[in-house]
Protein backbone atom coordinates (compact mmCIF):
# COMPACT_ATOMS: atom_id res chain seq x y z
CA UNK A 1 0.00 0.00 0.00
CA UNK A 2 0.79 3.61 -0.54
CA UNK A 3 1.86 5.66 2.78
CA UNK A 4 -0.30 8.78 3.68
CA UNK A 5 0.52 11.85 2.54
CA UNK A 6 1.05 14.36 5.76
CA UNK A 7 -1.02 16.96 7.09
CA UNK A 8 -0.47 20.63 7.25
CA UNK A 9 0.33 20.51 10.52
CA UNK A 10 2.88 18.22 10.21
CA UNK A 11 4.44 19.53 7.30
CA UNK A 12 4.75 23.16 9.16
CA UNK A 13 6.41 21.22 12.16
CA UNK A 14 9.11 19.66 9.90
CA UNK A 15 9.35 22.78 7.98
CA UNK A 16 9.84 24.84 10.97
CA UNK A 17 12.24 22.72 12.47
CA UNK A 18 14.33 23.08 9.44
CA UNK A 19 13.96 26.90 9.61
CA UNK A 20 15.15 26.95 13.11
CA UNK A 21 17.76 24.65 12.55
CA UNK A 22 18.86 26.64 9.59
CA UNK A 23 18.91 29.49 11.83
CA UNK A 24 20.92 28.52 14.07
CA UNK A 25 23.74 27.11 11.61
CA UNK A 26 23.74 30.57 9.88
CA UNK A 27 24.12 32.38 13.40
CA UNK A 28 27.40 30.06 14.17
CA UNK A 29 28.65 30.32 10.72
CA UNK A 30 28.32 34.46 11.04
CA UNK A 31 29.90 33.97 14.30
CA UNK A 32 32.99 32.19 12.89
CA UNK A 33 33.29 34.30 10.11
CA UNK A 34 33.63 37.03 12.49
CA UNK A 35 36.34 35.06 14.39
CA UNK A 36 38.27 35.09 11.46
CA UNK A 37 38.11 38.46 10.13
CA UNK A 38 38.64 40.33 13.59
CA UNK A 39 41.93 42.28 14.47
CA UNK A 40 41.18 41.59 18.07
CA UNK A 41 42.60 39.79 20.44
CA UNK A 42 40.92 35.93 19.63
CA UNK A 43 40.17 35.53 23.34
CA UNK A 44 38.45 38.76 23.76
CA UNK A 45 36.33 37.68 21.29
CA UNK A 46 35.74 34.22 22.37
CA UNK A 47 34.82 35.13 26.07
CA UNK A 48 32.79 37.54 24.70
CA UNK A 49 30.92 34.95 22.57
CA UNK A 50 30.16 33.37 25.43
CA UNK A 51 28.94 36.16 27.16
CA UNK A 52 31.72 36.82 29.54
CA UNK A 53 33.39 39.94 30.08
CA UNK A 54 36.27 40.48 27.18
CA UNK A 55 38.90 40.99 29.80
CA UNK A 56 42.41 41.57 29.05
CA UNK A 57 44.03 40.74 25.81
CA UNK A 58 45.80 37.19 25.89
CA UNK A 59 49.50 38.21 24.43
CA UNK A 60 49.40 34.68 22.78
CA UNK A 61 46.77 34.67 19.41
CA UNK A 62 47.91 35.88 16.39
CA UNK A 63 46.10 39.21 16.70
CA UNK A 64 48.53 40.18 20.13
CA UNK A 65 51.40 38.95 19.06
CA UNK A 66 51.27 40.91 15.45
CA UNK A 67 51.54 37.50 13.44
CA UNK A 68 47.05 38.15 11.99
CA UNK A 69 48.04 41.42 9.91
CA UNK A 70 50.12 38.44 7.06
CA UNK A 71 49.00 38.91 3.72
CA UNK A 72 46.84 36.01 2.80
CA UNK A 73 49.54 32.91 0.99
CA UNK A 74 47.75 32.49 -2.37
CA UNK A 75 46.26 29.20 -3.19
CA UNK A 76 48.31 26.53 -4.48
CA UNK A 77 48.30 25.96 -8.44
CA UNK A 78 46.41 22.80 -9.58
CA UNK A 79 48.95 20.57 -11.20
CA UNK A 80 48.96 20.84 -14.87
CA UNK A 81 48.35 17.85 -16.86
CA UNK A 82 51.91 16.82 -18.99
CA UNK A 83 51.49 17.23 -22.42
Amino acid sequence: GFARSPTDAELERFYGGFEERYAADRERLEAMMAYGRSARCRMQVLREYFGEPAGARCGRCDECTGTGALEPVAAPRPPQAHE
